[in-house]
């Protein structure tokens, strides 16, 4: 790839640490143009990131997610900065889920889970399917949006 070099151009990168408890870093972010990405999540339940994650399931390698139907209406910038935070979270937390995980965005942590834990009324009257934001396959990048909702669902393909 060929690079030119602009000297009217100035470009700032912000390396910004926060310290842990016991003064060690916690958390770093790059911030370039005054978008942050984060690189590396916190593990721990309860901090910054980990109110997002609300549940994971181990045995199947999956995170449930709190989100709303505007990170929908935003897909590229509220979806694509999100999947880059739980990317960089399942590589430091989970390492040894490679590339084989998922995570499911629910509207309502209440209606988070799989269909056969809820009562029964949350799928007659389809509660749980409008609920039921998006899945996200990391193996593939395939982003479903609303996967529970056949008339509505839109498929889109995440960069990695």
């Amino acid at each position: 790839m060929l690079h030119r070099f602009d000297p009217t151009t100035f470009l700032l990168i912000w390396l910004i640490l926060t310290p842990g408890k016991d003064g060690a870093i916690q958390q770093y972010w790059l911030a370039q143009a005054g978008i942050k990405e984060v690189q590396n999540p916190p593990c721990e339940a309860g901090e910054v990131f980990r109110d997002q994650v609300f549940r994971i399931d181990q045995a199947n390698r999956r995170l449930f997610v709190a989100g709303s139907s505007d990170d929908l209406q935003s897909q590229a910038a509220g979806l694509g900065r999100r999947l880059k935070l739980i990317r960089a979270y399942v590589a430091k937390c989970h390492p040894d889920w490679g590339r084989h995980w998922n995570a499911s965005f629910f509207a309502d942590r209440q209606l988070a889970g799989y269909k056969d834990e809820l009562p029964a009324r949350f799928m007659k009257d389809g509660t749980w399917a409008k609920a039921y934001l998006a899945e996200y396959e990391n193996e593939t990048g395939r982003l479903t949006l609303h996967p529970a909702l056949p008339k509505v669902q839109k498929i889109l393909v995440a960069p990695h």
